[in-house]
């Protein structure tokens, strides 16, 4: 009888520790942990702490006309297969006004100078010069160097 008194007695210990763990580990509403109340304290002492949206920059849009930010990329065959054409990094340099605008790029993949002038071609711009080095052209009466 002895026996079973000690076995309960363990038995009683382990269910109550048992007991006690689960009910730590669960967190009722009413009562709150000292983590929890230190986390919500720290959520509202920054009401203001929204991330703040930047509206989009069209600076780019005003620059160039919208056709010429849309290079075609891929152009079809005779065999009916698309054949991609690689688009280099472009470097944008400056824009010439001399009744057309003129932008210069420099190719960021050979180093070359290329020149587009604004065109009413469907594409936006025209190509109207690549060169490896500084140069200069005459457009419209005027003398342009171009710097590399």
């Amino acid at each position: 009888m002895a026996r079973c008194k000690v076995f309960q007695g363990i038995l009683l210990i382990i269910s109550t520790y048992c007991v006690v763990r689960l009910f730590s580990l669960y967190n009722f509403s009413g009562i709150e942990s000292t983590e929890v109340t230190k986390e919500k304290q720290y959520i509202l002492s920054f009401p203001d702490s929204t991330i703040k949206t930047v509206p989009f920059d069209q600076s780019l849009l005003k620059i160039f006309p919208e056709p010429a930010l849309k290079p075609a990329i891929e152009k079809k065959t005779a065999s009916k297969s698309a054949v991609t054409v690689k688009i280099p990094d472009l470097e944008y340099i400056g824009v010439i006004e001399t009744g057309k605008k003129v932008y210069s790029f420099r190719n960021l993949d050979t180093g070359n100078l290329i020149l587009l002038e604004e065109g009413n071609s469907a594409e936006g711009v025209t190509l109207i010069s690549v060169k490896s080095e500084a140069c200069s052209l005459e457009i419209n009466g005027h003398i342009i160097r171009v710097a590399k």
